[in-house]
């Protein structure tokens, strides 16, 4: 089995802000990053930010004493479209499907695709950001998108689009065990201007794109290494010789946080 861990969501480099956490419960509130100005869509696919502004001024209402505005995008966000990737709804993730995410066009049925993404403390905390699993994918299958018919084109971020790329790849995953998770795993935090868990060594920041997925590291680090030391800046392979991580997810983490499904 192999797995890989990728890095989605708003951030300062794609949206110029981080989505908020609440770092004592895990709570939190997945906001896509933005398609770029002028995107023409399929008719009719075109998405917009509102159910996500609805999900933070509900986040808000039932964090009170959260820090003022820690809930409120940036205005610029009104005027451009979310590139839904993942689209937890649909259980989909796309990429282009070169270079650095080459490797998602191999992943077969019963592999994981597992999302993390960088967000903002809403009260007082000693992390500038929270770095957190918010969510899981066992895989379905992979497939090209020219082979994708237009039936199910609204399906996934890349097909919605009217410029297509005929080999982006998309996966789409299994119901019932993929999905949001309702409470964030923490795995990470930034300080220092770099992405670290707790004294362990830098790396250079990355982010996801609306052509591409995020930076793929070539680690090849089993799993179990990486976990105790939380460090996960990148979207980066984790080795099929880990046998601990299909249970730590699927059995501590996956029933104890409440997928949402």
């Amino acid at each position: 089995m192999r797995a890989y861990l990728v890095r989605v969501g708003i951030d300062q480099a794609s949206g110029k802000w981080n989505a908020p956490i609440d770092p004592g419960t895990g709570d939190f509130v997945y906001v896509p990053i933005p398609e770029k100005a002028g995107t023409a869509f399929q008719p009719g696919m075109e998405t917009d930010y509102s159910p996500f502004r609805s999900a933070l001024d509900a986040f808000a209402a039932l964090h009170p004493n959260g820090k003022p505005g820690i809930c409120t995008p940036p205005e610029a966000l009104n005027d451009l479209n979310p590139h839904l990737d993942p689209d937890f709804d649909r259980l989909t993730y796309g990429d282009n499907g070169l270079r650095r995410g080459k490797g998602l066009c191999d992943l077969a049925a019963s592999d994981l695709v597992v999302f993390f993404a960088g967000m903002r403390p809403i009260q007082q905390s000693p992390h500038r950001l929270v770095y957190g699993i918010i969510g899981l994918y066992r895989v379905a299958e992979a497939v090209r998108l020219r082979d994708i018919p237009p039936s199910r084109w609204a399906e996934n971020a890349h097909t919605r689009k009217m410029r297509h790329g005929p080999d982006d790849i998309i996966i789409r995953a299994q119901p019932g065990v993929s999905g949001r998770l309702k409470r964030s795993i923490p795995i990470g935090e930034f300080r220092d201007n770099a992405y670290l868990p707790e004294g362990v060594l830098k790396v250079s920041p990355s982010r996801q794109s609306t052509s591409s997925s995020p930076s793929l590291s070539g680690v090849r680090t089993p799993f179990g290494s990486l976990w105790p030391f939380r460090k996960v800046p990148f979207m980066v392979p984790i080795s099929s010789a880990t046998k601990n991580f299909p249970s730590l997810i699927t059995s501590r983490a996956w029933r104890r946080e409440m997928l949402r499904l």
